[in-house]
């Protein structure tokens, strides 16, 4: 079979490699659409901890079920899925509070050590993969991951009915973010960005307002539509410089900054006008079963608007064009797949 090798920092090599046998309770999964996510662009930069080269990323897939491995009875082979790409050890304390995502053993599909959807077959766990339905487009099942991520940031944030949100960044998370805060009742929810095309595609979505970077302080439109009160929640899905002193300014008292982006240096924190707003400052990691659960019933719900959000496909041999467009910006662009099969 292909597959999509980081050889090394920004080099890619389609090798060819023995189609995996499923083990115990596994799965063989032949992939259909596969994402490239944000952390994939750290990985190819190096930067990631657990997406180093020599490894075969991807982590956001649709595939179908191949095969069975011993003590696995479903999905049956030829169901099409969507694929929760995370494991955790079960036994750590995190894990039995509830929280998988917080384990020191966690990892992910497309880490080092287990092969991802860069490929044109893995093999999973069969618990970690949910059938979807046939008239949802196989790029929607890739997208359920990233809307699972934007899923579990809300609930931290226990946005309520009346809410009023402000979401930095206007990529998928960001958008997926902003979708979760409306089905969870928020009724002003507020995109930024740097692309007019990204705030147009977050306000097909789920925006009620946006505001382009580019054109003054998002803190100040959060204000002046809040009549000066401030949004009670922000997420912060994208890292640029002075981001969190907007944040905390755009934030009402008593609200919540939630933090979903990747940073990969330090990032100066006003902690003098947090404390005096009393404002919660919480990170959002991953997701749990229960994210993924919901995720899955809401791009059924939405599947529309959500395949609307993958403008560009590729096939792996074209991994580095595919990478340039996701990590240079080079054009307008939420979601980036690859099409591995049919």
């Amino acid at each position: 079979m292909k597959a999509l090798l980081l050889k090394d920092t920004h080099q890619f090599e389609l090798i060819d490699m023995p189609v995996p046998e499923p083990g115990e309770g596994q799965a063989l999964v032949r992939v259909l659409t596969t994402c490239i996510c944000g952390s994939e662009v750290h990985g190819y930069h190096g930067k990631h901890f657990g997406r180093k080269a020599p490894a075969v990323m991807g982590h956001e897939v649709s595939g179908v079920v191949e095969k069975l491995g011993a003590g696995a009875s479903s999905p049956a082979p030829g169901t099409r899925v969507a694929v929760m790409p995370q494991t955790s050890c079960g036994v750590c304390e995190w894990c039995r509070q509830g929280s998988p995502n917080l384990c020191p053993q966690r990892y992910m599909l497309g880490f080092t050590k287990w092969p991802g959807s860069f490929e044109e077959y893995f093999v999973i766990p069969a618990t970690m993969l949910y059938p979807i339905a046939d008239y949802v487009p196989d790029q929607v099942g890739a997208l359920m991951e990233p809307l699972s991520v934007g899923l579990h940031a809300v609930r931290r944030a226990k946005i309520k009915q009346g809410d009023s949100v402000l979401v930095f960044g206007s990529g998928a998370i960001g958008i997926m973010t902003m979708l979760g805060a409306r089905e969870m009742g928020a009724e002003v929810v507020i995109a930024t960005d740097l692309y007019d095309f990204n705030l147009k595609a977050a306000k097909a979505v789920a925006a009620t307002h946006t505001h382009n970077a580019r054109s003054g302080s998002a803190a100040e439109c959060a204000l002046e539509l809040t009549n000066g009160r401030g949004v009670d929640h922000v997420f912060l899905a994208a890292d640029a410089p002075g981001m969190l002193e907007q944040a905390v300014a755009a934030t009402r008292i008593h609200g919540n900054i939630i933090v979903i982006a990747m940073y990969d240096k330090s990032v100066p924190v006003p902690l003098q006008t947090l404390k005096t707003k009393e404002q919660c400052l919480l990170g959002s990691v991953t997701f749990d079963a229960t994210d993924f659960t919901r995720s899955v019933e809401l791009a059924h719900k939405h599947y529309a608007v959500l395949n609307q959000l993958v403008t560009h496909t590729f096939t792996l041999e074209q991994a580095e064009e595919a990478f340039q467009v996701v990590d240079k910006h080079s054009e307008d662009q939420v979601r980036v797949a690859f099409k591995v099969s049919e």
